[in-house]
């Protein structure tokens, strides 16, 4: 009693210990967190502050540079219009005399273009005329085809939709989704349906970015269950199709397909995928993944059974309403005579009806 009494008080002594050290631990880590930051900060102050100073000594360099460009410019200017204004007025007593003739017949020679131009004004004023009128016709041509490609296009909506109002109904929507579903759970027989990953720990982050977990013992679906489940997609395919032509109850059979496929999936294939087995015994990290055969056999599965359950409701219904709006095979005659006595005829009754009135009225 004494030794477990003094082991329980050495292990409540280890574990306040440990308690201490972590709180300690933390403590430090804090610390030196807050000191790191701390030196950061003071970093980034002084680095800005001395950036600062190279700023604002150069933006004053910038404006007494640009002070001392304009004043110079300015005096400059001034001068080399106070040395150009004596020679540019000499130049202009002496030239403009010479250019006086030379713009005389400037104007004499477009004087005469002019002449020349104005006979052709009518056929260039034509011309453009024509030429917008085409660019009209053009535009108009392609308003036109615009107008009747619309036309053609809503047309063929309508036209498409008459179709689909005669021909797309609710018991024909579900058998199509019925045979898809069979289809994808045919097809996913020959996925792979699981796969064991190696080293799954070691490939978390941006190491499972750059390549993928290597995985071992790939099997496909089809494997797990003998490959049950492709006669009865079969199967499924050819029961809607029955169904669709007037049949409804075999869309039920159709339901418990796909009722089976979801219990095979969860019942067979489930354990058998999440087995590791030697491979997890060998290995280290190991973990069994679910590959993409897994899930479509699992979703067509159910995807199925709900089309076969409302295949069966609305099959059933257009049976029933079809029977409903039969038209009668009999019908009367036109003549107002009874049912099946073509041409009028009376019934025996009748003659001796008459008969017996005739005699009465001559006794």
């Amino acid at each position: 009693m004494g030794s477990r009494e003094g082991f329980l008080e050495r292990r409540r002594r280890r574990r306040a210990s440990e308690r201490e050290l972590a709180r300690k631990a933390d403590l430090v880590r804090s610390d030196a967190r807050a000191k790191s930051k701390r030196r950061s900060s003071e970093r980034r102050r002084a680095r800005f502050s001395g950036w600062r100073d190279e700023i604002v000594e150069l933006w004053m360099w910038i404006k007494g540079s640009a002070f001392e460009i304009r004043r110079r410019a300015g005096r400059g200017g001034a001068a080399v219009e106070r040395r150009v204004a004596p020679v540019a007025a000499v130049v202009s007593r002496r030239v403009s005399p010479a250019l006086a003739p030379a713009s005389r017949a400037l104007v004499l020679a477009w004087g005469a273009l002019s002449a020349l131009l104005r006979p052709l004004a009518p056929q260039v004023a034509a011309a453009l005329f024509a030429l917008v009128r085409a660019l009209g016709a053009v535009l108009s041509g392609v308003l036109v085809v615009g107008s009747r490609v619309r036309a053609t296009i809503v047309a063929v909506a309508r036209a498409l939709i008459r179709w689909m109002d005669a021909h797309v109904t609710a018991a024909r929507v579900c058998a199509a989704l019925a045979i898809a579903a069979a289809a994808a759970i045919a097809a996913s027989q020959f996925v792979d349906y699981r796969g064991i990953a190696i080293g799954a720990d070691q490939y978390q982050g941006d190491a499972g970015e750059v390549a993928p977990v290597p995985q071992l013992n790939r099997e496909l679906t089809g494997d797990a269950h003998a490959y049950l489940m492709l006669p009865l997609a079969l199967l499924a395919i050819i029961l809607a199709s029955l169904a669709l032509r007037g049949r409804p109850r075999l869309a039920l059979l159709v339901s418990l397909i796909g009722l089976a496929g979801i219990v095979v999936t969860l019942a067979v294939d489930l354990p058998q995928a999440l087995d590791t087995g030697r491979i997890g015994e060998a290995y280290e990290g190991t973990e069994a993944r679910l590959l993409t055969g897994f899930w479509i056999q699992l979703i067509g599965s159910a995807v199925l059974l709900a089309a076969g359950l409302a295949l069966a409701r609305f099959a059933g219904g257009a049976r029933r309403r079809a029977g409903r709006t039969r038209p009668a095979t009999r019908s009367t005659s036109p003549r107002g005579g009874a049912e099946g006595h073509p041409g009028g005829a009376r019934a025996p009754g009748a003659h001796g009806g008459h008969g017996a009135a005739g005699s009465g009225a001559g006794a």
